[in-house]
């Protein structure tokens, strides 16, 4: 078996699970199981039972996967020890252990940074779409305000709501019902 280099591999999969730990804001999950922990030892919580499914659900999940970070932040440490044994005791057994570990420990790394890129790739798309949803709302106000000296309108004015519920344009809304008629 090819000997690996301990001493790259475990502050490797150290940095790769720091990046993931960050990814995870693990103060806000904290935070977030402590919240919903106190939603669920609520008295009342059954009362509202949609609710309370909702909020087990939240916790299980929240609870695993704060569980999945911890339980790797134990396996690298054990992997440490268990390398730093092998080494002090030239034991053959311990370190073809220890490789193997480092394989599983490799692939768990692997997993769980794949899942959180996806999280941040679907976040990232989703704050994407909100922006560029944004820029053409606000293309679209300019465009309908004519060149001229007008001020923007301000966002708390309302426009009127015209036949079947639809909106009448800055342009038209000053126009007479009978004269729009006329125009059809």
């Amino acid at each position: 078996m090819a000997s690996i280099d301990f001493s790259e591999e475990i502050p490797r999969l150290r940095s790769t699970l720091s990046s993931i730990e960050q990814v995870t804001d693990v103060d806000a999950l904290d935070a977030k199981i402590a919240d919903l922990e106190r939603q669920a030892s609520a008295q009342d919580l059954w009362d509202d039972v949609e609710n309370a499914q909702k909020v087990s659900a939240a916790l299980s999940h929240a609870q695993s996967e704060r569980r999945r970070i911890s339980e790797l932040a134990s396996r690298i440490e054990d992997l440490e020890v268990m390398v730093e044994l092998a080494a002090e005791e030239d034991d053959a057994d311990t370190l073809a252990e220890a490789e193997a570990e480092l394989t599983s420990a490799r692939r768990t790394v692997r997993s769980l940074g794949a899942e959180f890129e996806t999280l941040v790739d679907s976040a990232h798309r989703d704050e994407m779409a909100r922006a560029e949803q944004r820029m053409r709302v606000e293309a679209l106000a300019e465009k309908a305000i004519p060149d001229s000296n007008r001020p923007p309108v301000p966002e708390s004015i309302r426009f009127p709501a015209g036949p079947a519920g639809t909106t009448i344009c800055r342009s038209s809304a000053s126009e007479s019902p009978a004269s729009s008629k006329a125009d059809r």
